[in-house]
């Protein structure tokens, strides 16, 4: 990674007081989480915290750097760069809570409509079977 690359993320995240902020961190990757489409593919898959938090991060480098080959390990180096300017309380305690949430309000929507659909649209053998 170029230290044009890293200028453009402390840019990015860095506050009117000219301090590294995590809370601008943490919204931009909620809002990245919420309109990433691929997000919601790996959140249908059950994909664990740990590869949505990566790709997303990954994802939002990307976007504020221009550069689309950054590699998993140059975002974790950068991570690390970032705490040794300024120490995270917790990158994504805030973030990591919505993609929590995200994760188990859609496991929760697909099971719903799992044992749903096919009493409502009369599908089941069970209907069939008594009409």
């Amino acid at each position: 990674m170029s230290s044009a690359d890293y200028q453009a993320i402390v840019k990015a995240y860095t506050n009117k007081k000219g301090e590294i902020s995590y809370e601008l961190l943490n919204k931009a990757l909620i809002q990245a989480a919420r309109s990433n489409p691929y997000v919601a593919e790996l959140v249908a898959r059950s994909a664990s915290e740990a590869e949505i938090r990566g790709h997303v991060v990954k994802a939002n480098f990307e976007a504020v750097t221009g550069n689309r080959a950054i590699s998993q390990a140059e975002v974790n180096a950068i991570l690390e760069l970032l705490d040794a300017v300024s120490p995270r309380a917790s990158l994504s305690s805030t973030w990591k809570s919505h993609i929590t949430a995200r994760i188990r309000l859609r496991r929760s929507s697909t099971a719903g409509s799992r044992t749903t659909s096919p009493r409502s649209t009369g599908s089941s053998p069970r209907s069939r079977a008594t009409t």
